[in-house]
């Protein structure tokens, strides 16, 4: 059973609390975020987890932090603007930068809007084109809340043991997000790091070499 995967679907959509030590990460980002209530502003979470050649990555970071509002888009004008953060979004190569060489290729990545309140989630997505694994569209029928953008990434890697690092781009021409919480699980360890505009960088190769069961960030 691949428990990484089950971890970022857990993560990114169910609060299940999980049994596998390697999803422990997924879930203690859950509830940390479900403990909060809502989400904070300028502050985000990443998911990354590599297993063989499969690289799966999922974050997510609030609405306002990205397109300036948080409630449910009404107007023209707002339905453009979340249509267009959702393919920018979905487009891989605009968010990660992977370097070494890795040859990984997207096979799939999905973009999704959220409401969210303390017991409702209200999700206004859409996925790539013809890479997508189908989701149900939920709707409360309220537009109360908080909105993120919930976004999760699957990568082929041809020579996964030559990715070095990984660079979340999203704080370029985001000045809002301040900081993103960032689990790494690679090789069945996971490490835990806080990433900044300054320092965006997840040092994958590191992670792998290091002998004492813990990744160098």
């Amino acid at each position: 059973m691949n428990w990484k995967r089950i971890a970022l679907t857990a993560y990114m959509l169910t609060p299940l609390t999980l049994v596998a030590p390697v999803a422990m990460a997924a879930d203690e980002l859950d509830h940390e975020h479900r403990q909060h209530g809502a989400h904070v502003h300028g502050e985000g979470e990443l998911l990354i987890a590599l297993e063989d050649a499969t690289l799966e990555m999922s974050f997510r970071i609030p609405g306002m932090d990205l397109v300036g509002f948080e409630h449910a888009a009404t107007t023209p004008e707002e339905k453009e603007t979340i249509q267009n953060m959702k393919a920018y979004l979905r487009n891989g190569d605009q968010v990660f930068e992977l370097t070494g060489s890795p040859e990984c290729r997207l096979q799939r990545s999905s973009a999704l809007f959220a409401m969210t309140s303390h017991a409702h989630h209200h999700h206004d997505g859409d996925e790539e084109p013809g890479h997508a694994d189908h989701h149900e569209e939920h709707q409360d029928g309220e537009h109360s809340g908080h909105a993120e953008f919930h976004v999760k990434y699957t990568y082929a890697c041809a020579q996964p043991e030559q990715l070095e690092t990984i660079v979340f781009k999203i704080f370029e021409g985001h000045e809002a997000i301040q900081k993103v919480k960032a689990v790494t699980i690679v090789a069945d360890e996971q490490s835990a790091a806080t990433l900044t505009a300054d320092h965006p960088t997840i040092r994958i190769k590191e992670c792998r070499l290091e002998l004492g069961g813990r990744c160098l960030m």
